[in-house]
């Protein structure tokens, strides 16, 4: 059996960059090792993980009294190695591997697989100039397993990710829409989760064949 591969979140990071919640010491520790066990699970060793290193130094200023809000200048170094991780990890392609290996029922990956597919799809509608209250991005129950089955809806078309692994090949759903709710009408095209590796490619293709126009542009949110 192949290595599994290991898989990485930006939460912990952009926790780390933004720690004004974590007000009393209790809430601290808890995120430190949150952010501990996420390092782990992603092969990283926690003691020089810069999300880790930011957290312990806040739950340390924490327990001297200090402002919650307050910059140190000294974090710079540490902030600034957060900043690209975040960057690496927006930019990597985790999403498609992961539901081709298979989410399975493991906390982590279906934390990961629901941060990347939230990420992908909102590309992909802002892709397509659809910004806003222009669309809808819902998570679907999947029966008893945790992957939730994602869905992008908008008045002219409507989209679901679904993880399950029972019909490798067929995970990407989409079709022509009159309206955001209710079922399914007309006729869908199923295609392999490799599609969404290349946003502004697949983007075409629903262009394409869905007779998309973009809608009038308005502020990006």
């Amino acid at each position: 059996m192949p290595p599994i591969p290991a898989y990485d979140l930006a939460f912990r990071f952009e926790r780390a960059l933004q720690p004004d919640a974590l007000r009393i010491v209790t809430t601290c520790a808890r995120a430190v090792n949150e952010a501990m066990d996420d390092a782990h699970l992603a092969g990283l060793y926690p003691g020089t993980d810069p999300a880790v290193l930011l957290l312990a130094r806040h739950m340390g200023r924490i327990a001297a009294g200090d402002d919650p809000e307050a910059r140190h200048p000294q974090d710079a170094v540490l902030r600034a190695s957060c900043m690209e991780r975040i960057r690496q990890l927006r930019s990597a392609d985790v999403l498609v591997p992961l539901v081709r290996r298979g989410v399975g029922h493991d906390p982590h990956l279906v934390r990961v697989y629901k941060d990347a597919a939230r990420s992908r799809l909102r590309a992909l509608a802002h892709e397509l100039g659809f910004y806003g209250e222009t669309y809808d991005l819902r998570s679907l129950a999947a029966g008893s397993a945790p992957p939730p089955r994602f869905e992008l809806a908008t008045d002219r078309f409507r989209l679901q990710l679904d993880p399950d692994r029972m019909m490798p090949g067929r995970e990407v759903t989409y079709m022509r829409a009159e309206q955001r709710q209710g079922g399914w009408t007309g006729s869908l095209t199923r295609v392999e989760i490799g599609v969404l590796g290349d946003i502004a490619k697949f983007a075409r293709t629903l262009r394409r064949e869905l007779h998309l126009a973009a809608p009038a542009p308005t502020t990006a949110l």
